[in-house]
């Protein structure tokens, strides 16, 4: 399946802003991980 340059230009471009957006929406979820582990740790 063929492709234009353009096209997955613009894929790219939208999987990159999507991964930034789900780490930054995975934040909440990260700080609940980490304050479990700190609990456990003391």
């Amino acid at each position: 399946m063929y492709i234009p340059p353009e096209t997955r230009a613009a894929l790219e471009e939208v999987e990159r802003r999507a991964g930034y957006l789900w780490k930054f929406l995975d934040v909440a979820g990260k700080q609940k991980r980490v304050a479990e582990l700190e609990l456990k740790m003391s």
